[in-house]
């Protein structure tokens, strides 16, 4: 990562943490359009947002997102997205 971008994002995560609170692990909510344009420009989402965010993360997403991306009929829809815990 160029340092510029980790400048910025180790910045903005300093200020969520002493203003609201945020830590560790952070809990990213993914949505089936985020996924299917991570999974079209090949960018392994589990592997590159711990890189980016300089800490250990959460991928989740609603049970109704992944209706909604199911019923687009794409390819990758039922793989590109993190399941829910029952």
């Amino acid at each position: 990562m160029k340092i510029t971008r980790q400048k910025h994002a180790k910045k903005h995560l300093g200020f969520f943490r002493n203003n609201f609170g945020v830590r560790e692990p952070y809990q990213i909510l993914l949505d089936g359009t985020f996924c299917q344009a991570a999974l079209r420009g090949r960018i392994q989402l589990r592997e590159q947002l711990p890189r980016y965010l300089m800490g250990e993360t959460q991928l989740c997403t609603t049970s109704g997102a992944i209706l909604a991306h199911c019923n687009l009929h794409l390819p990758g829809a039922s793989s590109s997205l993190p399941q829910p815990p029952e």
